[in-house]
């Protein structure tokens, strides 16, 4: 996920930063962009990972995860793998903006840093 997170992030931004700045508009469009992969990507997994657990010990207990995600897929259709996604992607969302804004600001100021002293 926090490679979908990143390299996402990191194209996104790329893209950006030629029609509107290297600022904050870039950083979270890219932020959102970011997100909303990772939301996609991950969601699956969790949704898969979440019934093998709930499972665990009850009648219908699954026999391990890829038999989890074909029961899923064979029982409910392939959007039940997406079963709570816009709270996931809410909060990744809210989570990849407040990530990648605070490390472009730590970024700055490190290399804002690193600079005043390699002019001393």
């Amino acid at each position: 996920v926090n490679g979908a997170e990143i390299g996402t992030y990191d194209e996104s931004k790329l893209l950006l930063l030629e029609s509107v700045g290297d600022g904050l508009v870039a950083h979270i469009s890219a932020s959102f962009v970011a997100g909303l992969a990772s939301a996609c990507v991950s969601t699956p997994a969790d949704v898969v990972k979440t019934r093998f657990m709930n499972a665990a010990g009850s009648d219908q207990a699954y026999k391990g995860i890829m038999h989890t995600a074909y029961s899923i897929l064979r029982d409910e259709g392939f959007l039940a793998l997406y079963k709570g996604f816009l709270l996931i992607v809410c909060r990744k969302l809210i989570w990849c903006t407040v990530f990648f804004v605070i490390y472009e600001r730590l970024l700055r100021a490190m290399v804002k840093a690193f600079a005043d002293i390699g002019s001393q």
